[in-house]
């Protein structure tokens, strides 16, 4: 899951939801982390 962002961005929502905002916080840096991947990068060229 932690290579999916959109999941990681859903589980977060989740989290922030239920009141873990600190494990939710860190979701989103794992969704960030995973966009930043060469698998999602795109040339603008």
């Amino acid at each position: 899951m932690l290579e999916q962002p959109y999941l990681c961005v859903l589980h977060a929502w989740a989290l922030q939801l239920s009141g873990q905002l600190e494990t939710a916080e860190s979701r989103l840096v794992h969704a960030e982390n995973a966009m930043a991947s060469p698998k999602y990068q795109h040339d603008e060229d």
